[in-house]
Formats: C-alpha cells, structure tokens, sequence
C-alpha cells in the first residue's frame, strides 16, 4: 500500500458521510414532500454540496503520485475534509415526517452557517492547493475556483438582496457543476 492510498481511504470515508448525508437528506425531503415548500437558492446551494462531494473526490486523484505525506499536509487535507463535511451537513435540514418545512425560511435561518462552512472549506482548499506550489502565480492558478468561490459566498453572506444572494447561488452551482465536470473527466480519462 502507497502512502496516498492511506490517505486517500481516509478522504473516501468523509466523501462516502458527506454522500450520505446529503442523499439521505434529500430522500427525506422527497418523502416528506407534501409538507415541503421549495427554495431555489437552497436547491442552489445543495447542488454546490453534491458537485463538491464528487469533484473533490475527483480531485485527489492529481495527488496519487505523491510520495511523502507530512503530518502537516494531512492535517490540513484532514480539516479540509472535516469543513467540506460540516457544509454538507449543515446544508440538509431536519426533517421531521408530517412537519411543514419552508426551505427558504430554513435558508433565511441557517443559510448564514452553511455559507460560513463554505468559507472555511474555500479558504482550507486554498491553503492546501499553495503547498505543492512553488510560485505565487502558481498558487493562484490553483487556486482560481476556490477564490472565485470565496468572493460568491462573501457576497452571499454580506447582501440582504435575495437576488443577489441568488445570483451568488447559481454562480456558485454553475462554477461548482464546471469543477465537477472537469475534474472526474480527468480521472475517467
């Protein structure tokens, strides 16, 4: 077994939870369907969280020729996982079966802290695209979707326009679709 493979077994644990519970959150809601009332700029950010899930997964295959693995770098790819998990989770509300549920009430309440969640998880996955780099323009070309990210989630959290926060959604699900899409064509490839 390679050091990466170590590595990569404990990523795929936290991506298979985060799967999960965004699957089991989404059956939930489906289930309880009746009592549901639908939010656009929540379905936005849930589908940031799905595309997240698979093309992060698909991003640490570009790690698998790595051959040392300091305490260091697994500790950061570590609390990145741990924050990627905490927005998956925080994204996916309770339901309670026969209990009306608004979502973008529920968007209105705790928006703020999966948005936040996201932040954390942009701000780890750029410290972790600078450790292999060895130049500042070359961080930023690494780190570029994650920036990008960054500045959309800002603007959704800082604004009270609900169509700015909206704007800041879709762009978010756009962008994160693009790094789903381009990433696990990689690994397919």
């Amino acid at each position: 077994m390679k050091p990466f493979d170590f590595v990569f077994g404990l990523i795929s644990v936290i991506t298979s939870l985060a799967l999960t519970h965004l699957v089991a959150g989404i059956v939930a809601l489906i289930r309880n369907g009746a009592n549901v009332t639908f939010s656009w700029r929540h379905a936005a950010w849930t589908w940031v969280a799905f595309a997240l899930v698979v093309g992060n997964w698909a991003s640490f295959w570009q790690l698998h020729t790595i051959e040392t693995w300091p305490f260091h770098r697994i500790m950061i790819g570590l609390a990145f996982m741990i924050s990627f998990y905490a927005f998956c989770a925080l994204v996916i509300p309770e339901v309670v079966r026969g209990q009306p549920l608004n979502l973008g009430e529920f968007h209105e309440h705790e928006g703020r802290r999966y948005i936040i969640a996201h932040i954390i998880f942009a701000g780890l996955a750029m410290i972790q695209l600078a450790l292999p780099t060895t130049s500042f323009m070359g961080w930023l070309l690494a780190a570029r979707f994650a920036l990008l990210a960054s500045l959309l989630s800002f603007v959704a959290l800082f604004t009270r326009r609900v169509w700015l926060q909206a704007v800041a959604a879709i762009s978010l699900a756009v962008l994160s679709t693009y790094v789903m899409v381009s990433l696990t064509s990689v690994v397919a490839s």
